[in-house]
């Protein structure tokens, strides 16, 4: 009984080995076949390849906020989008002066500076990097670029296609972890190719403006001045006074020994003294 369990254990765990060795045989040759049709079915046109174009331009401009509204409207006419747009005055500090007696003036270097991230359709990308061409600043940069991806569109295709999630309810355990994870990898080969596949539809902009840089005058009123009470300067006094007073007992901790030897020489030197002083009386009365 004990050799006939055995056998039917090793023929379970011999037809297991079996089945796995034919599921990767089987998802090999899929993603053999898929790989070489999407060789095969890759446009040889140049026309029909599928790319991303990204473009960044540089702007010297007389006021960054009215540009910033004058390139939102041209997205807008061309079914674009503004992803991002910011807009920084940079103020920064030189000096303050006083104008009377009872005002003053704020000195502040301005440099104003946007930035702006927009997308364009493809087919409206020639369009809108004319019209960025044709606005009245200065151009300091522009950059266009071109990324193909048609071989790599193609292969997640193909590879979105070729692990379709099941659609066959799991019964048993494995078969759930095996259908979750099929499920998983199929999402995200599908969502890799969505992203992708919306980036070739438009054109991925980026602007910066620089605006000239201008000295902002404020007047500003002086605050009169300002005396604090009698009793507050008094008790201020007195803590300053009791913390210096403390600081020098530290001080004579710190050089006792010192002053000990001070303190012994001039005993010493005065008794000395007195005997020197007593010597010549003595003998005046004797």
């Amino acid at each position: 009984m004990t050799n006939k369990i055995i056998l039917l254990l090793w023929s379970a765990v011999i037809l297991l080995f079996i089945s796995c060795g034919e599921q990767d045989r089987t998802l090999s040759e899929k993603r053999s076949k898929a790989s070489s049709s999407g060789a095969k079915s890759a446009p040889a046109n140049d026309t029909s390849r599928m790319v991303i174009k990204t473009a960044e331009i540089k702007l010297q401009v007389d006021d960054v906020s009215e540009n910033i509204k004058t390139i939102q409207s041209t997205v807008h006419s061309m079914n674009g989008h503004v992803i991002h747009y910011e807009v920084n005055s940079n103020r920064q500090y030189q000096q303050e002066i006083a104008w009377s007696l009872d005002s003053g003036i704020i000195i502040n270097n301005i440099n104003p500076q946007g930035f702006m991230k927009v997308k364009v359709p493809t087919e409206q990308s020639d369009s809108f990097i004319h019209a960025m061409l044709s606005m009245n600043a200065s151009i300091d940069k522009l950059l266009v670029d071109e990324e193909d991806v048609t071989e790599d569109l193609s292969e997640k295709a193909d590879l979105a296609d070729m692990d379709s999630p099941l659609e066959t309810k799991p019964t048993h355990l494995k078969e759930t972890v095996y259908a979750d994870h099929k499920n998983e990898v199929a999402i995200m080969r599908k969502a890799d190719y969505n992203r992708l596949d919306y980036r070739t539809k438009y054109l991925w902009f980026d602007i910066y403006l620089q605006g000239h840089t201008f000295v902002e005058k404020t007047k500003t009123a002086t605050m009169h001045d300002l005396h604090e009470p009698f009793y507050v300067n008094a008790f201020k006094a007195i803590e300053a006074g009791g913390y210096a007073f403390s600081i020098f007992l530290v001080a004579l901790l710190h050089v006792w020994p010192f002053i000990l030897l001070i303190i012994l020489f001039m005993i010493a030197y005065k008794r000395k003294w007195f005997r020197v002083f007593q010597k010549p009386i003595l003998t005046s009365r004797g």
